[in-house]
């Protein structure tokens, strides 16, 4: 973040990126980046509308190069400590709201990935789904945080948040009354899939880092209006304080990884009813949270420019193992500083960037995943005022 990032400097998106004087991801990530991962959003700008949902699409409101354009403040892009307390979801939140988010299909394009990151060379199509906050018109010039939203194994893309063009779920009515409530920003969420292969889950689970810098983040990013000034590897990295990574069982462990690999270009993470493997031993549990910790570690960022909301119940049973992993983070001091309550005090200053929800009772389902969805989300996010 620039240092003089409070001065309300409005510049185009296009624009903004030459504006901060950034580095690079690529330059951030060294020896974990993806090699390539710029090209593929090079591919897309040659793609013409390629891409485009299905029912925001609009090319009048793209550039010659498919960037949808805006103005962005710099100061929008500073995010401050959110004092929130942990509560039960309101019965209110689980009628329909009288300003609704819409949900649509979005189509692009990807291949398979080997686990260093190795494509087959075989692109092929895929479809995620993506909800736009109420209001959100493809022509406007607003810019919106975003969310990547990842289900658990047997899942698909319409798992957390419902089919397109239906009403949704309960945990899309959820997100919508925190929006039209003031409690969270009103921000753009994909719902992206993990598809069951012949091995169960274990290539399609690798693969799926990839796809998602090189492939999938690009497409969206390009497409809708985020706070990306390029859809590439730095212009990610310039808008990381405005993207969350979050995900429930096997998402949960997608998250982790995400962590990891990815850790320049999301600020927010939400692993919910995981660790980074099904039924780890103590040691396996362990080791994963070394390398989380290390990977925060490498990265050079002082603790608050990363904060992680966990979140998991008595009764589930990914909650031994999620226990064991969090509670060496919490022994990782060098790289996380933990709270069971929340990451801000009272007068806004970050207390903590590692904060872990444990409900006693609760079991390993989809209404468990999004009572923790409502505490996460209001403890990482808040109108700027």
């Amino acid at each position: 973040m620039r240092e003089d990032a409070g001065n309300a400097e409005a510049v185009s998106r296009r624009g903004f990126l030459e504006a901060s004087g950034l580095l690079s991801l690529a330059a951030l990530l060294g020896a974990c980046s993806f090699e390539g991962a710029s090209d593929s959003a090079g591919a897309q700008e040659d793609a013409g509308s390629d891409g485009i949902g299905i029912e925001s699409g609009d090319d009048s409101a793209f550039d010659t190069n498919g960037f949808a354009e805006r103005l962005i403040d710099e100061s929008e892009l500073a995010t401050h400590p959110v004092q929130a307390p942990i509560e039960a979801v309101p019965e209110s939140y689980f009628e329909d709201s009288s300003e609704p988010g819409t949900i649509e299909a979005f189509g692009y394009e990807t291949q398979t990935y080997a686990e260093d990151g190795t494509g087959d060379g075989r692109t092929f199509a895929k479809t995620c789904n993506v909800y736009l906050p109420y209001g959100y018109s493809g022509s406007g010039d607003r810019a919106y945080d975003i969310l990547y939203l990842q289900h658990g194994a047997g899942g698909d893309e319409s798992s957390w948040l419902g089919k397109p063009g239906t009403a949704g779920s309960d945990a899309k009515r959820i997100l919508d009354h925190l929006m039209a409530d003031g409690l969270i920003r009103p921000m753009i969420v994909v719902t992206p899939s993990i598809p069951e292969g012949d091995d169960r889950w274990a290539s399609e689970f690798t693969s799926y880092l990839s796809e998602l810098g090189r492939d999938l983040m690009p497409a969206v990013e390009r497409h809708y209006r985020t706070f990306a000034a390029t859809a590439d590897s730095a212009g990610f990295a310039a808008s990381r304080e405005r993207r969350y990574f979050g995900g429930f069982s096997m998402g949960a462990y997608e998250t982790w990884y995400v962590f990891i690999h990815y850790l320049p270009w999301f600020k927010y993470y939400l692993p919910l009813c995981g660790n980074m493997k099904y039924e780890s031993t103590d040691d396996e549990c362990i080791a994963q949270a070394d390398s989380v910790a290390d990977a925060a570690v490498a990265s050079g960022m002082p603790k608050e420019d990363y904060l992680v909301f966990a979140a998991d119940g008595t009764a589930d049973i990914t909650y031994e193992n999620m226990s064991v992993m969090v509670d060496r983070l919490k022994e990782r001091t060098d790289a996380f500083s933990t709270s069971d309550d929340g990451f801000a005090d009272a007068d806004g200053t970050l207390a903590a960037n590692l904060v872990y929800l444990v409900v006693d009772g609760y079991e390993h389902s989809q209404t468990s995943a999004q009572e923790y969805l409502y505490d996460g989300m209001r403890q990482l996010d808040a109108p700027q005022g």
